[in-house]
């Protein structure tokens, strides 16, 4: 296989479900992405969107609610669940912080405190652990901790250009007439980590252009491209 690294989250189960966790580790992911959210009662959850509307009909917003009310009306993982899955599988994390949200930083420093917890495990363990946000102040709380590392999402061409992190997350949105900005990321010495490819032909142009990670609903299918 190419050096490649595939982060997935398989379509064939509930989005950020424990059973697509398990699924994108049958199916061979490198490495686990999520979106975390912190509720109002400080717990870490991975949710997307700002509210429950599109995955269970309830209007009411993650921030306004306990972990407890959210897991009444459908099943909301945490982020202790999902990184002691990564510990046992020995497996890279992805997770991306939310904004805007009321709380403004507290999500990142949550989390960092979460993560600082267990240092020493995650040291022992070796697993690769990357924080990022398409905020840059919260890409700056996570370059404040040197346990994992941190990336800055890009939203549009100019936060390339300025991004400070090593690391930068880019969708493939951007680049599917924009190859060439993967050499020059490259050139400035960047790891570059593309999101969401599902199509097979995208994952190979992007592996021949020298990209670091694909994250894909699809680990199996781009897996099996890029052998």
């Amino acid at each position: 296989m190419t050096g490649v690294q595939t982060c997935a989250l398989p379509i064939y189960f509930p989005e950020l479900s424990y059973e697509a966790y398990i699924g994108a580790l049958a199916q061979g992911a490198d490495a686990l992405e999520c979106d975390i959210r912190l509720t109002k009662d400080n717990q870490l959850v991975l949710w997307h969107d700002a509210d429950m509307r599109r995955i269970s009909g309830n209007s009411s917003k993650i921030a306004s609610l306990t972990l407890a009310q959210i897991q009444s009306i459908a099943p909301v993982m945490t982020i202790d669940q999902l990184f002691h899955i990564a510990i046992n599988a020995k497996k890279a994390l992805f997770l991306e912080t939310k904004h805007p949200v009321p709380t403004r930083g507290a999500v990142e420093r949550e989390l960092m405190a979460y993560l600082n917890s267990y240092k020493s495990l995650i040291e022992k363990s070796r697993i690769e652990i990357k924080l990022m946000s398409f905020s840059k102040m919260a890409v700056r709380r996570f370059s404040r901790q040197s346990i994992c590392q941190p990336m800055q999402l890009i939203k549009d061409f100019r936060t390339l250009r300025t991004a400070k992190t090593k690391d930068v997350g880019i969708g493939i949105f951007l680049l599917r007439n924009r190859g060439e900005l993967i050499a020059q990321a490259k050139a400035q010495g960047k790891r570059v980590h593309i999101w969401t490819v599902d199509d097979p032909e995208e994952a190979l142009w992007l592996a021949n252009l020298g990209v670091d990670s694909i994250t894909t609903n699809k680990p199996a299918l781009i897996r099996q491209a890029l052998n």
